[in-house]
């Protein structure tokens, strides 16, 4: 079994979510001595940058293509198609891209075993994002790659039942995103906040992709609005984004006068983000949509009591007591965060322990991967369907999206 991951972004810089699925899902295949190969649009430089964290660089392949990466326009897609020959299952990750050409193509020709794995891009509220710009590609390509693709794939239940209801004939895998072994086990060589331009406060972290859909305004309306919160507490905000929409933020918080306790820290990588999630007291996600959000596991592995929205899939946090799961609202933002720093120090730490234990009993790469084995052994041989394996209807007929 030879297996293809198809990336339509990849990099630390670029790739957000998207990345961390596609390069340890590929990375830990190779060290079960899975063949597996990663393409993916970029340039050279971050092919250099995963090669150093590969176990086996020699099976990435960057994808020249027209203008930017991002707009995935590849240069060779006819000789890309042509060399799928070699693969047994083609797993996708993203779509909307002209990526998804080289996979449809390779069904069409093939009849190679496909895996669509969305990323979160067909979950309502993306949906209604760029809408223009989504219905053009849906009729140019990504119905077809939608409508003949063998497999989705989910990371959690809520993204299959949204998946569900345009797709009532496909088979619906939910396989987690997770962390590495090393993340878990990593520790801090200094405290993040010692600058004294932190002031010795405690501090309220945010850490992923600074986006529209991540509630960022909302965020800090709350903050603001909070006395208690903002004379004893930071609110910090990490993670790269579009220039434009970071200084719409920044003109925010000037706007509200918050500039000497709201810090804009940008990307935040490797042992930095090691430091930052060990030093910061409470982690934040108020999304309007996640399928699933990794950032939420990394803090959680750090010792970090979470809050997020109820549009991200994180029961968890409420079944295993580690942090707390509010309504999708700006008020259910701001009483979940009064809500915890009112919380003991006792019930902190309680709190910290349990999601650590969370964690490693269900969010480590190493034991999710084996789930993909299996799930790709039953798409080649039907036998032996995995349990995390939700079978669609044939009699049934899917939904236009667009």
């Amino acid at each position: 079994m030879k297996v293809l991951h198809l990336a339509n972004v990849m990099g630390k810089r670029r790739g957000g979510g998207v990345h961390e699925v596609a390069f340890n899902f590929w990375n830990y295949q190779n060290i079960f001595k899975l063949p597996s190969h990663l393409w993916f649009p970029g340039d050279k430089s971050e092919l250099d940058e995963l090669a150093l964290d590969a176990f086996n660089g020699s099976n990435l392949q960057v994808l020249d293509t027209l203008f930017h990466p991002d707009f995935g326009l590849l240069t060779e897609s006819y000789n890309l198609i042509n060399k799928c020959r070699a693969y047994d299952i083609i797993h996708q990750h993203g779509i909307w891209l002209p990526t998804s050409f080289v996979s449809v193509k390779s069904k069409t020709k093939f009849n190679t075993k496909i895996i669509v794995q969305p990323h979160g891009y067909l979950e309502p509220y993306s949906l209604k994002r760029s809408r223009l710009k989504k219905i053009v590609n849906y009729w140019l390509f990504e119905k077809q790659n939608l409508e003949k693709c063998d497999v989705l794939l989910a990371c959690s239940l809520k993204e299959m039942n949204n998946l569900r209801y345009y797709f009532p004939e496909k088979d619906i895998a939910v396989i987690p995103n997770g962390i590495t072994r090393s993340f878990f086990d990593a520790k801090p060589t200094e405290n993040y906040f010692a600058d004294s331009r932190f002031k010795k406060k405690k501090n309220l972290l945010f850490l992923s992709r600074i986006h529209q859909t991540k509630g960022l305004e909302r965020l800090i309306k709350a903050y603001a609005d909070n006395s208690k919160l903002n004379k004893d507490w930071n609110l910090i905000i990490a993670g790269s984004g579009s220039e434009y929409y970071i200084k719409s933020l920044v003109d925010y918080v000037d706007h509200l006068s918050l500039n000497d306790m709201v810090f804009f820290e940008g990307p935040v990588f490797n042992q930095s983000k090691i430091n930052l999630l060990y030093s910061a007291d409470l982690f934040v996600l108020p999304t309007f949509t996640e399928n699933f959000g990794i950032v939420v596991v990394e803090a959680l592995a750090k010792g970090l009591p979470v809050i997020t929205t109820k549009s991200a899939p994180w029961s968890d946090l409420e079944d295993y007591n580690c942090g707390l799961w509010v309504d999708d609202s700006e008020d259910g933002i701001k009483n979940g965060i009064e809500k915890a720093i009112s919380l003991s120090e006792t019930d902190l730490k309680r709190m910290s322990q349990n999601g650590k234990k969370l964690v490693a009993e269900k969010y480590l790469w190493e034991n999710i991967v084996e789930q993909t084995v299996d799930l790709y052994q039953w798409m080649l041989t039907k036998r032996n369907k995995p349990s995390f394996v939700y079978e669609g209807d044939p009699l049934k007929k899917g939904k236009f999206i667009y």
